[in-house]
Protein backbone atom coordinates (compact mmCIF):
# COMPACT_ATOMS: atom_id res chain seq x y z
CA UNK A 1 0.00 0.00 0.00
CA UNK A 2 1.65 2.94 -1.28
CA UNK A 3 0.26 5.42 1.18
CA UNK A 4 2.24 8.53 2.91
CA UNK A 5 0.67 10.11 5.28
CA UNK A 6 0.89 10.68 9.10
CA UNK A 7 0.50 8.08 12.15
CA UNK A 8 -2.62 10.10 13.45
CA UNK A 9 -3.96 9.90 9.96
CA UNK A 10 -3.60 6.26 9.99
CA UNK A 11 -4.53 5.74 13.33
CA UNK A 12 -7.92 7.01 11.86
CA UNK A 13 -7.95 5.31 9.02
CA UNK A 14 -7.79 2.08 11.36
CA UNK A 15 -10.11 2.55 13.59
CA UNK A 16 -12.80 3.96 11.25
CA UNK A 17 -12.24 0.83 9.28
CA UNK A 18 -12.53 -1.48 11.70
CA UNK A 19 -15.32 -0.15 13.49
CA UNK A 20 -16.95 1.73 10.79
CA UNK A 21 -17.79 4.72 13.39
CA UNK A 22 -18.73 7.82 11.09
CA UNK A 23 -20.10 8.23 7.68
CA UNK A 24 -19.24 11.52 6.93
CA UNK A 25 -15.54 12.62 6.34
CA UNK A 26 -13.42 15.94 5.35
CA UNK A 27 -9.94 14.96 4.32
CA UNK A 28 -8.11 18.66 3.45
CA UNK A 29 -4.61 19.50 3.29
CA UNK A 30 -2.26 21.37 0.73
CA UNK A 31 -2.34 20.45 -3.36
CA UNK A 32 0.47 17.77 -3.36
CA UNK A 33 -0.05 15.56 -0.44
CA UNK A 34 -1.92 12.66 -2.19
CA UNK A 35 -5.41 13.54 -0.29
CA UNK A 36 -7.49 12.23 -2.97
CA UNK A 37 -5.55 8.88 -3.35
CA UNK A 38 -5.55 8.67 0.48
CA UNK A 39 -10.00 9.18 -0.09
CA UNK A 40 -9.41 6.51 -2.67
CA UNK A 41 -7.08 4.08 -0.65
CA UNK A 42 -9.55 4.64 2.48
CA UNK A 43 -12.65 4.07 0.35
CA UNK A 44 -11.01 1.03 -1.13
CA UNK A 45 -10.62 -0.10 2.50
CA UNK A 46 -14.29 0.51 3.39
CA UNK A 47 -15.40 -1.86 0.82
CA UNK A 48 -12.94 -4.52 1.51
CA UNK A 49 -14.32 -7.64 3.19
CA UNK A 50 -11.61 -8.48 5.07
CA UNK A 51 -10.98 -5.05 6.07
CA UNK A 52 -7.53 -4.69 5.11
CA UNK A 53 -5.97 -0.48 5.13
CA UNK A 54 -5.38 -0.65 1.22
CA UNK A 55 -7.57 -3.77 0.25
CA UNK A 56 -6.61 -7.10 0.35
CA UNK A 57 -6.18 -7.60 -3.20
CA UNK A 58 -7.85 -10.52 -3.05
CA UNK A 59 -11.42 -10.67 -2.52
CA UNK A 60 -14.20 -9.79 -4.61
CA UNK A 61 -14.70 -5.71 -4.19
CA UNK A 62 -11.26 -5.21 -4.01
CA UNK A 63 -10.64 -6.78 -7.29
CA UNK A 64 -13.38 -4.90 -8.80
CA UNK A 65 -12.49 -1.17 -7.30
CA UNK A 66 -9.43 -1.37 -9.68
CA UNK A 67 -12.15 -1.36 -12.70
CA UNK A 68 -13.35 2.21 -13.75
CA UNK A 69 -16.43 1.31 -14.57
CA UNK A 70 -16.89 0.06 -11.07
CA UNK A 71 -19.92 1.64 -9.22
CA UNK A 72 -20.01 1.56 -5.76
CA UNK A 73 -17.15 4.20 -5.72
CA UNK A 74 -18.42 7.64 -6.97
CA UNK A 75 -15.61 10.15 -7.82
CA UNK A 76 -17.70 13.77 -8.35
CA UNK A 77 -15.38 16.58 -9.60
CA UNK A 78 -14.84 19.15 -11.94
CA UNK A 79 -12.79 21.08 -13.99
CA UNK A 80 -14.20 24.17 -13.92
CA UNK A 81 -14.72 27.07 -11.32
CA UNK A 82 -17.53 25.45 -9.36
CA UNK A 83 -19.47 21.95 -8.65
CA UNK A 84 -23.05 23.36 -8.72
CA UNK A 85 -26.49 22.15 -7.61
CA UNK A 86 -27.48 20.08 -10.35
CA UNK A 87 -24.00 18.10 -10.32
CA UNK A 88 -24.82 17.30 -6.58
CA UNK A 89 -28.62 16.02 -7.44
CA UNK A 90 -27.22 14.79 -10.43
CA UNK A 91 -24.80 12.12 -7.97
CA UNK A 92 -27.33 12.19 -5.57
CA UNK A 93 -29.82 9.85 -7.78
CA UNK A 94 -26.48 7.50 -8.11
CA UNK A 95 -25.86 6.77 -4.66
CA UNK A 96 -29.66 6.80 -3.67
CA UNK A 97 -29.60 2.79 -4.89
CA UNK A 98 -28.12 0.35 -2.91
CA UNK A 99 -25.48 -0.75 -3.54
CA UNK A 100 -25.43 -3.45 -6.05
CA UNK A 101 -22.79 -6.17 -4.83
CA UNK A 102 -21.23 -5.25 -1.28
CA UNK A 103 -23.04 -3.54 2.17
CA UNK A 104 -22.13 0.23 0.70
CA UNK A 105 -21.06 3.19 -1.37
CA UNK A 106 -18.59 5.80 -1.05
CA UNK A 107 -19.47 9.37 -2.52
CA UNK A 108 -15.94 11.55 -3.13
CA UNK A 109 -16.18 15.00 -3.80
CA UNK A 110 -12.90 16.37 -4.77
CA UNK A 111 -12.04 20.00 -4.35
CA UNK A 112 -15.09 20.55 -2.12
CA UNK A 113 -14.15 24.18 -1.78
CA UNK A 114 -15.92 24.77 -5.51
CA UNK A 115 -18.84 23.66 -4.10
CA UNK A 116 -21.69 26.51 -4.51
CA UNK A 117 -23.77 27.47 -1.73
CA UNK A 118 -26.63 25.72 -2.99
CA UNK A 119 -24.78 22.77 -3.93
CA UNK A 120 -23.19 22.61 -0.27
CA UNK A 121 -26.96 22.73 1.15
CA UNK A 122 -27.77 19.77 -0.84
CA UNK A 123 -24.95 17.97 0.04
CA UNK A 124 -26.28 18.92 3.76
CA UNK A 125 -28.94 17.65 3.34
CA UNK A 126 -27.44 14.12 2.26
CA UNK A 127 -24.98 14.29 5.28
CA UNK A 128 -28.09 15.28 8.11
CA UNK A 129 -29.77 12.39 7.07
CA UNK A 130 -27.32 9.76 5.24
CA UNK A 131 -28.28 5.94 4.06
CA UNK A 132 -26.73 3.82 6.35
CA UNK A 133 -24.94 1.58 3.61
CA UNK A 134 -22.72 5.58 2.29
CA UNK A 135 -19.99 6.75 2.81
CA UNK A 136 -19.14 10.44 1.51
CA UNK A 137 -15.49 11.49 1.63
CA UNK A 138 -15.45 15.61 0.94
CA UNK A 139 -11.44 16.07 -0.23
CA UNK A 140 -10.19 20.04 -0.20
CA UNK A 141 -7.39 22.38 0.01
CA UNK A 142 -9.69 24.89 1.82
CA UNK A 143 -11.33 23.43 3.84
CA UNK A 144 -12.83 27.83 5.03
CA UNK A 145 -14.62 27.65 2.01
CA UNK A 146 -17.19 25.19 3.03
CA UNK A 147 -20.42 25.77 5.43
CA UNK A 148 -20.11 25.72 9.13
CA UNK A 149 -22.77 23.29 9.13
CA UNK A 150 -21.19 20.84 7.02
CA UNK A 151 -18.14 21.16 9.01
CA UNK A 152 -19.68 20.19 11.88
CA UNK A 153 -21.11 17.22 10.59
CA UNK A 154 -17.84 15.65 9.20
CA UNK A 155 -15.18 13.88 11.05
CA UNK A 156 -12.40 16.46 9.82
CA UNK A 157 -8.97 14.46 8.93
CA UNK A 158 -5.99 16.89 8.57
CA UNK A 159 -2.82 16.10 5.98
CA UNK A 160 0.14 18.03 6.15
CA UNK A 161 3.70 17.70 5.50
CA UNK A 162 6.13 14.40 7.42
CA UNK A 163 10.12 15.51 7.62
CA UNK A 164 11.60 14.90 4.19
CA UNK A 165 13.37 11.98 5.94
CA UNK A 166 10.15 10.44 6.23
CA UNK A 167 9.70 11.35 2.42
CA UNK A 168 13.02 10.35 1.09
CA UNK A 169 13.18 6.66 2.52
CA UNK A 170 9.38 6.59 1.16
CA UNK A 171 10.56 7.48 -2.53
CA UNK A 172 13.54 5.56 -2.13
CA UNK A 173 11.62 1.99 -1.73
CA UNK A 174 8.99 2.98 -3.97
CA UNK A 175 10.34 4.63 -6.85
CA UNK A 176 13.36 2.71 -6.92
CA UNK A 177 15.52 5.53 -8.49
CA UNK A 178 18.85 6.79 -7.82
CA UNK A 179 19.49 8.94 -4.08
CA UNK A 180 20.63 12.17 -5.54
CA UNK A 181 17.27 12.57 -8.06
CA UNK A 182 15.54 11.93 -4.48
CA UNK A 183 17.21 14.43 -3.15
CA UNK A 184 16.17 17.01 -5.60
CA UNK A 185 12.86 15.68 -6.31
CA UNK A 186 12.19 16.12 -1.96
CA UNK A 187 13.76 19.82 -1.56
CA UNK A 188 12.84 21.31 -4.99
CA UNK A 189 8.82 20.36 -4.45
CA UNK A 190 9.27 20.96 -0.62
CA UNK A 191 7.94 17.67 0.73
CA UNK A 192 4.98 17.11 -1.46
CA UNK A 193 4.62 13.98 -1.83
CA UNK A 194 2.48 13.57 -5.07
CA UNK A 195 4.51 16.05 -6.80
CA UNK A 196 7.93 14.12 -6.21
CA UNK A 197 6.00 10.78 -7.39
CA UNK A 198 4.66 12.84 -10.61
CA UNK A 199 8.29 14.14 -11.21
CA UNK A 200 9.87 10.75 -11.03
Amino acid sequence: MDLFVSANVLKIFEKEIENEVSQSFLFYGDKGLGVLYAAKVFARSMLCEKKVLGGCDKCYFCKESLKEWYDEIIILETKGDSIKVEDVKKVSKKVYYKPQYGRKKVLIINEAEKLTPDAQASLLKIIEEPKKDLIIILVSDNKEMLLDTILSRVVCVNFFKKNKKDLWVFLEKKVKKNKELISFCVDYFDNMVKDCIDYL
